[in-house]
């Protein structure tokens, strides 16, 4: 159940433009609502006050005639709405998505394909891009580039471990892995990352425990 949980949670969640563009709908319907309100204030205003020269005796006459006073408040409940459906934007969630095709057509032609339009905006915000070792962008070849120390000192190479370090690495790299090393050094079995790991050891490495491995065996036997 945790899991359908979570594969909801990621269907139902909105992206950042999505959030973006509910906030702004949300302002412009709360200015248009305001304005719709205040304008059937003023609509009501002008016809009681302004229209009557702001006279006590036309005003109280305009007050006494319910017809007059219902009209207008009927005109200021209209005007009031046609204010606020006018200020909802409908043209946003469009012209969002008007530009969002143009960018996918964009990148179709340099060879990328988008799966969907809220994917531009995720390449638009990318400052840096993590590449998993399935070789999605890659080769396709998992290759451990080099070793950091506790210290955080780094080498490229297994070879240039100190002695110790190197004895220790050997071990853990070749023990903790189901691959398999043939004679002539090449790896067998294992995962992507258990090839590439061992790898790092080196090819004279690897030939080296190869041999020492098919001794063994030999002598066993």
């Amino acid at each position: 159940s945790s899991s359908s949980s979570s594969s909801a949670t990621t269907t139902t969640r909105q992206s950042p433009l999505q959030v973006k563009l509910a906030d702004l709908a949300n302002l412009i319907s709360m200015i248009g609502y305001v304005g719709a309100l205040l304008i059937a204030l003023a609509f009501l205003t002008k016809k009681a006050l302004i229209d009557n020269n702001f006279e006590i005796d036309k005003i109280l006459i305009y007050c006494s005639s319910w017809q007059t006073v219902l009209k207008d408040i009927t005109d200021s409940a209209i005007l009031a709405v046609i204010i606020i459906v006018v200020a909802v934007p409908e043209g946003l969630p469009v012209l969002v998505t008007t530009v969002l095709s143009l960018n996918m057509r964009k990148l179709l032609q340099e060879k990328v394909l988008v799966r969907r339009l809220l994917g531009i905006e995720t390449a638009g915000s990318v400052d840096l891009l993590f590449v998993d070792k399935t070789g999605t962008l890659t080769r396709g070849t998992f290759i451990a580039d080099s070793f950091i120390g506790g210290d955080g000192s780094s080498v490229d190479s297994f070879d240039l471990l100190p002695p110790p370090l190197k004895k220790i690495g050997r071990v853990a790299l070749r023990e903790a892995s189901s691959v398999q090393i043939a004679p002539d050094g090449s790896l067998v079995g294992g995962n992507a990352t258990d090839r590439a790991l061992v790898a790092f050891l080196g090819a004279e490495e690897l030939k080296k425990i190869a041999a020492t491995t098919t001794t063994t065996t030999t002598t066993t036997s």
